[in-house]
């Protein structure tokens, strides 16, 4: 596994890093009601996936490999560090109420997995614009009310897109994980703005630099 680095800015090998994109500031509603954005997820890497929970094809195994990963970061040393956020893409069915009944059949940790209803306009924005995930009115399946991605996505601590994988796959959800630790390895903070580093904090001018993360899954 490599190491997170210094360098210095002008010398900075951005080409080598996976990133896909930034995260804006975002806030919507939790099970609890109370607002939860990117304020709350500050100095995190954290999980996403969209579902919703009139959902009976995908979502309940999105939402079980979730439950799973809960369950395994329970022991992991920097469990603090690392957060599940579960977007609703039918927030007018999935209220508040609806979503923390959802997250209590999962038996869901508030405190480390968040469940997100909002205005549809800003949850469908946010899976097309800002994830580039498909989501659309499934009008051909009376089975599948709105069709979505299966996708989990790997954000970093600067709100930086690291990776996909597929929710569903044993074979990307290995990567995720292991992807995961990588991103873990960058220090809390904004990565986008000058930074002393920690093995010499007598040089200036320097900026930190994430592990990298190779070959997309």
């Amino acid at each position: 596994m490599k190491k997170s680095r210094f360098v210095n800015w002008s010398e900075s090998p951005w080409y080598t890093q996976r990133v896909m994109g930034t995260v804006p500031p975002f806030r919507f509603r939790d099970q609890d009601g109370k607002g939860f954005g990117t304020k709350e997820l500050d100095g995190r890497a954290w999980i996403a996936t969209f579902i919703f929970t009139r959902c009976s094809r995908t979502c309940p195994q999105q939402t079980a490999e979730f439950a799973r990963l809960q369950k395994k970061l329970e022991v992991h040393p920097d469990k603090d560090a690392i957060h599940l956020v579960s977007f609703t893409v039918d927030p007018e069915f999935d209220t508040a109420q609806v979503l923390q009944t959802y997250a209590d059949q999962w038996r869901a940790d508030a405190s480390r997995w968040t469940f997100l209803t909002g205005k549809r306009n800003d949850l469908w924005g946010l899976s097309q614009n800002v994830f580039k995930l498909p989501v659309s009115d499934a009008q051909d399946n009376p089975n599948m009310v709105i069709a979505h991605s299966q996708q989990f996505i790997l954000v970093d601590r600067a709100l930086r897109i690291r990776g996909y994988y597929d929710g569903l796959n044993e074979v990307a959800r290995e990567k995720l994980e292991q992807d995961l630790e990588l991103v873990l390895q960058d220090p809390p903070g904004p990565v986008t703005v000058p930074k002393t580093p920690w093995e010499n904090k007598t040089v200036d001018g320097n900026m930190y630099v994430p592990a990298e993360l190779y070959d997309t899954p």
